[in-house]
């Protein structure tokens, strides 16, 4: 536990991945000194400039905020803190306008590190703004006739990056390529081969459950489970919410079979116990099934190099559902479809970066074929509510009781998700570095 006397008491709850972002922010707290020539040698601003730095990195904004009001000459220390962070966030949740505000107020801020979380639970470690734009492929979209409908937030930073203050052009240049270079290191095409391999083979093991299942009703009756434990967790205030809650994060961020096996158990066996369902009133193949999905897609520990999503996934996703629309009822709200489009195309579309989440809740068709400029925003089109965050509203949430598409009203069933195909392959032509870096097109090769 780390104590700050007067500016904040911050508990530190070390996960076994030793996730530093685990931490809880305790309170903050507005207090008068007890005495005028008490030193108070815990105080934030009495601890040495690296030490108060690294502290200020695990805070939010917000919190930051709180402890230049209650700490003494904090002022100084966090105000370049505060900014980075407030810069940052706004860069992984999309929010284009805001960075660039600030990015014009404070150029400098450019240069500078962070720790942020996306909407998604992804953890950033010590990224740059830049960094966080290109790990999220935050690039131009250009529609069928080559026309830009979505700003991309990495254009923006470059444009911003090449008339840095007091900063000749080769030194530019030298700090977006190093920048960029940390992002995506050498090696990292290896890795991401590996990762998207990974990802296909966890998708269609998910879709081969399904297809496998003799009684399409099975899909039905877990769907059912688990909604209702879903809304217990996010809706209710009991002892059973809390210890669901336990069990079900204990599923997501198992890091081993064994811890995954023991944590699925102690599920089965409440759920039963409790008697939210009866036993044997569920496929447990078709439910473990769901959840080990679930896990691989949870994220875990922090990132700090590579793309932040692996975009072929949502692409094979996609392909998967129209392949196996016919076969799976061939109607839209049949059991294994609806299934597959809630829990599995939905799981999926909850780990897309901000930007994308923005097209696809702009609508795709009207991006590419009509021709529409994004207003790179999370408000969905027709019907209100937000893609981002995720936690809104229980009755609508991606992966649970919800997916997303809006390539065309008139477009129903299987062709429904072509557009994201379209998408994709842009999103993956368009890695680029606009100054001239002699790496940039081999960088990021992987396709």
């Amino acid at each position: 536990m780390v104590i700050i006397h007067n500016g904040a008491i911050i508990i530190t709850n070390p996960r076994k991945n030793n996730n530093m972002f685990s931490f809880r922010r305790y309170f903050f707290k507005k207090e008068k000194p007890t005495s005028e020539h008490k030193p108070y040698p815990k105080l934030i601003t009495n601890q040495p400039p690296d030490t108060a730095g690294t502290l200020a990195s695990f805070l939010e904004a917000k919190d930051l905020a709180s402890v230049s009001t209650t700490c003494r000459d904090s002022h100084p220390l966090f105000s370049k803190a505060r900014a980075t962070k407030t810069l940052l966030q706004a860069v992984v949740f999309g929010d284009l306008k805001k960075a660039e505000d600030m990015i014009i107020k404070q150029p400098q801020l450019l240069l500078e590190r962070g720790t942020v979380k996306d909407y998604s639970g992804r953890i950033h470690s010590n990224r740059t703004a830049f960094q966080l734009a290109l790990g999220a492929c935050d690039y131009n979209v250009k529609d069928a006739k080559g026309n830009i409908v979505v700003d991309g937030m990495i254009e923006m930073i470059e444009k911003h990056f090449k008339i840095l203050p007091e900063k000749t052009p080769d030194e530019i240049n030298i700090i977006m390529h190093s920048q960029y270079a940390g992002q995506f290191p050498e090696g990292y095409e290896t890795e991401e081969v590996k990762r998207i391999a990974d990802d296909s083979a966890a998708l269609h093991r998910m879709i081969n459950v399904i297809a496998d299942l003799k009684d399409e009703h099975d899909c039905t009756a877990v769907s059912a489970l688990e909604e209702k434990i879903h809304k217990i967790i996010r809706k209710e205030k009991s002892e059973r919410a809390d210890q669901l809650r336990k069990i079900v994060q204990s599923i997501l961020s198992a890091e081993s079979i064994t811890l995954f096996e023991e944590a699925f158990q102690d599920f089965t066996t409440y759920v039963t116990a409790h008697k939210l369902i009866e036993k044997d009133a569920y496929n447990v193949d078709l439910l473990k099934a769901l959840y080990q999905f679930r896990n691989y897609l949870e994220p875990k520990g922090s990132r700090t190099t590579g793309k932040h999503f692996n975009h072929q996934l949502l692409s094979i996703a996609a392909e998967l559902y129209d392949k196996n629309y016919v076969r799976f009822g061939n109607d839209w709200d049949s059991p294994k479809n609806l299934f597959c489009w809630q829990k599995v195309f939905g799981g999926v579309e909850r780990l897309v970066p901000a930007c994308d989440a923005q097209s696809i809740a702009h609508g795709l068709w009207y991006l590419f074929e009509e021709g529409e400029k994004s207003p790179r925003s999370a408000v969905f089109r027709y019907g209100g509510g937000k893609y981002f965050p995720l936690f809104l509203d229980p009755d609508w949430e991606f992966g649970h009781n919800c997916a997303a598409v809006r390539w065309r009203a008139a477009c129903a069933g299987a062709g429904r998700l072509r557009g994201f195909k379209s998408y994709v392959e842009q999103k993956q032509q368009c890695r680029h570095l606009s100054c001239s870096l002699d790496e940039r097109n081999r960088r990021d090769a992987v396709r």
